[in-house]
C-alpha cells in the first residue's frame, strides 16, 4: 500500500465515522496463503489460445495475501465493511522456445492479471452458532488495480489494468465485542480479478471499540 492509498483510506474512514457511533466499529487484519501455482491455469490458457508452444509456471512457495479492514455494525446481524486487499507478489516464469514466449508477450492483446491491490466494500450478515461464536457471510465489490511485469528471454510485458469485480466469503467469528473487545476469524474468501478467481483460506483478528 503506498502513501496515497493509505491517505485515501484514512480520509474515507474519518468522513464515514464522523456521524457514527464509535462503539459500533471493529477494525482488524487478516492473512491468507495461496500456492504460487494456483494462478498458472489462467495464463496457460491464454498461451494455448494464442497458439504458442510455451508454459507458464510460478514458484511453489506460498504467496502471502493480506488485508486491513474496518466495519460498522448497524445491528447484531448486519454490518458494512471497507477493506484494503493486497493479493500478493506475482512471479511467473516461462518454458518453451524463446521466440514463442516473446511473441506472446509482445502480441497478446490482453493478459489477465495474476495479482492486484485495491479496496473492497462489502455487506456482512451474521448468524449465531452459540453464545460466543458466529457465522459471517460477506458479499461485496473489489475495486482493484494491477501493475507488474512478465519477463521472457528477450522481451517483457507490463500488466497495468484496473477494474471492479465481485468478492465474497464466509468466516467463523470467535468472541463477542461486549465481552472481550477482541475477535478472531477463520475464513474462506473468493475474489475475482478480470475473470481470474483467487480462492483464499486464512485467519484474522479484530478489535471492537466499546
Amino acid at each position: 500500500m503506498n502513501l496515497k492509498q493509505i491517505f485515501f483510506l484514512a480520509l474515507l474512514l474519518s468522513i464515514f465515522t464522523g456521524s457514527l457511533q464509535a462503539e459500533k466499529w471493529t477494525i482488524g487484519m487478516s492473512l491468507a496463503g495461496m500456492s504460487g501455482t494456483s494462478q498458472d491455469d489462467s495464463l496457460n490458457n491464454q498461451l494455448e489460445n494464442s497458439g504458442l508452444n510455451a508454459t507458464a509456471s510460478s514458484p511453489g512457495s506460498i504467496r502471502l495475501i493480506w488485508q486491513l479492514f474496518a466495519s460498522y455494525h448497524f445491528s447484531s446481524e448486519w454490518s458494512a465493511e471497507l477493506a484494503y486487499l493486497d493479493l500478493g507478489k506475482a512471479e511467473t516464469s516461462f518454458t518453451g522456445t524463446a521466440v514463442d514466449i516473446d511473441t506472446f508477450l509482445n502480441s497478446a492483446q490482453e493478459i489477465h492479471p495474476q495479482t492486484a491491490q485495491g479496496f473492497v466494500l462489502s455487506a456482512n450478515h451474521f448468524f449465531a452458532i452459540d453464545h460466543d461464536t458466529r457465522l459471517k457471510l460477506r458479499a461485496g465489490m473489489y475495486s482493484w488495480a494491477a501493475d507488474y511485469t512478465l519477463q521472457g528471454d528477450t522481451a517483457s510485458r507490463s500488466v497495468k489494468q484496473s477494474g471492479t469485480d465481485i468478492s465474497f466469503g464466509a468466516s467463523i467469528v470467535f468472541g463477542r465485542c461486549y465481552k472481550t473487545g477482541t475477535l478472531s476469524y477463520i475464513s474462506f474468501e473468493q475474489t475475482t480479478v478480470d475473470e481470474t478467481d483467487f480462492p483464499l483460506l486464512g485467519f484474522g483478528f479484530g478489535y471492537c471499540f466499546r
